[in-house]
C-alpha cells in the first residue's frame, strides 16, 4: 500500500468509529397504513387458484376489512398474441369472495376459481385501518383523470390469469 493512502485510511476508519459526520437520523414512524406488497402487482399468467394477498406496514383491524373496503374485481383481457401484451377493457365486475385480516395481512380468497386470460383488480380503499395506526392514505389523482379517480382508492392492482 502507498504511504500517502495509509493516513487517509487510518482517519475515515477513526471517523467511522467514532460516529463522526454521522448523526442519529430521526425517522418518524408512519401514523397511517400503508401497503408494503402486493405479491400481484402487474403479475401475468397468475394462477387461477390463487389467494390475493396485501401485506402492510402494520396489524389491520380485522373489522375495517369488509367487502366494501377490500374487493376483487374482474374485466375482459384483450390479448395480442402477436405483441405478447394485452389490455383490461369492459366494465368491472365484483368477483364473490371473503376477506379476512391476520397481523399486517389481508387475504382475499375468491369464492371459485379465476377464469383463465382475465384481467382482476384487487381494490383496498381508505376505509381500511390499522389497528395502532390511522386508514390507509388515498393513491393520488392524476389532474388528467379527475373525471375517474376514485378519491377513496388507498391502494389497487391489477394483474392477468393463465393465458392458455
Amino acid at each position: 500500500m502507498k504511504p500517502s493512502v495509509l493516513p487517509i485510511l487510518l482517519s475515515v476508519a477513526a471517523m467511522v468509529l467514532a460516529g463522526a459526520g454521522c448523526g442519529s437520523p430521526e425517522v418518524a414512524a408512519p401514523d397511517s397504513l400503508e401497503v408494503v406488497f402486493l405479491p400481484l402487482a402487474g403479475a401475468r399468467d397468475v394462477r387461477v387458484d390463487t389467494n390475493v394477498k396485501v401485506y402492510f406496514n402494520g396489524d389491520v383491524d380485522g373489522s375495517s376489512v369488509t367487502s366494501a373496503s377490500v374487493f376483487l374485481e374482474s374485466a375482459t383481457l384483450n390479448w395480442n398474441a402477436g405483441e405478447n401484451k394485452g389490455t383490461c377493457e369492459g366494465a368491472w365486475s365484483n368477483v364473490t369472495g371473503q376477506q379476512t385480516a391476520e397481523g399486517a395481512i389481508v387475504t382475499f380468497t375468491p369464492g371459485s376459481d379465476l377464469s383463465d386470460t382475465t384481467c382482476y383488480r384487487l381494490t383496498c380503499t381508505t376505509a381500511v385501518r390499522g389497528t395502532e395506526l390511522g386508514p390507509l392514505r388515498a393513491l393520488p389523482c392524476n389532474p388528467d383523470e379527475k373525471d375517474t379517480c376514485r378519491r377513496d382508492v388507498g391502494a389497487e392492482q391489477i394483474f392477468w390469469t393463465v393465458i392458455p
